[in-house]
């Protein structure tokens, strides 16, 4: 007769051990979502800051700098 009474305890612990867990886990889930989001935010800053520096270098008519280095003095000079 004493076995149920142990079995509803232990299923009681046990479910508030689940719930707890599940707690921790919604608490996690939504500081990564979180995270991801201000990522996702700067991402898309940076991928505009290069778009906008792209833009500003092909205005500025440079391209690449092409040294020969047949040109150049070595550094002992």
């Amino acid at each position: 007769m004493t076995e149920p009474i142990t079995t509803a305890i232990s299923t009681e612990e046990r479910l508030i051990r689940l719930e707890t867990a599940l707690a921790h886990t919604q608490h996690d889930l939504e500081q990564m979502h979180e995270a991801l989001l201000s990522l996702h935010a700067e991402l898309r800053g940076n991928r505009h800051e290069i778009a906008r520096l792209e833009r500003r270098l092909v205005s500025l008519g440079e391209g690449p700098e092409i040294r020969d280095p047949g040109d150049e003095q070595p550094p002992h000079y």
